[in-house]
């Protein structure tokens, strides 16, 4: 049990509690409190996505000047508010600054927070999804140029909830060109920010001056293809013998393509207007394989031609995906192919079985 402010002093003073060490174990205990009350508040903005959202604010010029100014209310079951303020440089350094705080009244929201945010200017109502995809857009954004958000992010994150989705809204990242185009600000260190930038951009350069595979875009163990001289991935020992995987770009190209069969064939001239690959080829193959992404250069001005239909269930079959069954001129989808392949074992079988029951009579 705790002492009693009327209670002997636990120093052996002979005094009370109260006029004694009261004050003095209040004062050491007030840093305590403090401690827990924010061990609080962090753990109630961690759990911020169990708390609905109320609003979410953009300031309107957040185009034009690069800046964009984002809050994020969400309601407390005692009326107050979880809130995250947000500074994000879309034209370079991402989220430049960013604040929360829980228990925040709906006075302290328009009585200090929101004035001092947008000014005299009236935000604009956004969804929460068009806020993250700023937010995480201009974070991901600065990471290419070595710039990672402000250190209070990895707590305030927490009142967006889950990341994403950027990449389902149409928002231009960078200068007008798409560089980064960097604006200095009042608490910048300007050197710091130039020295990186600097060094990024010419690390930029350089990687775009390496080769690259035409198809996947690696810049490692490349080689040139024998059949069109580009460059692709070196990687035919990938591919696993009767696995059927298209996990090589040198196998995919060189097997899946007009230009790779041209070229295997021995056919002359170019492959885009060859006439012995154009009679080779099913008109749905030979578009195909004149247009599917395993090609550097596609087909241009493809011929129309009618979609293939299972023979047993009249469902569409696309030929250069290769899952069907091909019996004569009709074509089989798989389930349909199995059942048939069924239907001619049975048949087999009752055919033997008559044979031998015929010899044996």
């Amino acid at each position: 049990m705790g002492i009693g402010r009327n209670d002997s002093c636990h120093c052996g003073s002979g005094k009370k509690y109260k006029k004694c060490c009261l004050s003095k174990d209040e004062e050491s205990r007030g840093p305590l409190r403090e401690a827990w009350a924010t061990v609080g508040k962090i753990s109630l903005i961690k759990r911020s996505q169990d708390y609905p959202v109320e609003r979410c604010l953009l300031n309107q010029d957040w185009k034009e000047t690069g800046l964009a100014r984002i809050t994020v209310l969400r309601r407390q079951a005692n009326s107050s508010f979880i809130i995250g303020l947000y500074l994000v440089d879309i034209f370079c350094l991402g989220v430049k600054d960013t604040f929360c705080n829980v228990e925040i009244t709906d006075e302290q929201i328009n009585g200090q927070i929101l004035p001092k945010q947008y000014f005299e200017d009236v935000p604009l109502d956004i969804s929460l999804d068009f806020a993250k995809a700023i937010i995480w857009g201009g974070v991901k954004y600065a990471k290419v140029f070595g710039f990672e958000p402000n250190a209070d992010f990895e707590l305030s994150r927490c009142v967006l909830g889950a990341e994403g989705p950027e990449d389902s809204y149409d928002i231009h990242f960078g200068g007008p060109d798409g560089k980064p185009l960097y604006i200095p600000g009042p608490y910048d260190d300007q050197n710091a920010i130039m020295r990186k930038l600097s060094k990024s951009t010419t690390q930029q350069k350089q990687d775009e001056l390496k080769p690259r595979c035409g198809l996947c875009g690696k810049t490692k163990n490349l080689a040139k293809t024998e059949c069109c001289g580009q460059w692709i991935c070196d990687d035919e020992e990938n591919y696993v013998l009767f696995s059927y995987a298209r996990n090589s770009c040198s196998r995919n190209h060189r097997r899946f393509t007009l230009c790779g069969y041209h070229h295997t064939e021995g056919h002359p001239g170019s492959w885009k207007d060859c006439s012995r690959c154009r009679k080779d080829f099913e008109t749905e193959e030979y578009v195909h394989c004149g247009t599917n992404e395993y090609n550097f250069e596609k087909l241009e001005n493809p011929p129309v031609y009618e979609p293939t239909k299972c023979a047993g269930c009249g469902e569409v079959i696309h030929l250069g995906e290769g899952e069907y069954m091909q019996q004569g001129d009709e074509y089989w989808c798989e389930p349909c192919g199995a059942k048939e392949t069924g239907k001619m074992l049975e048949k087999r079988i009752s055919d033997k079985k008559g044979r031998e029951r015929r010899n044996a009579s």
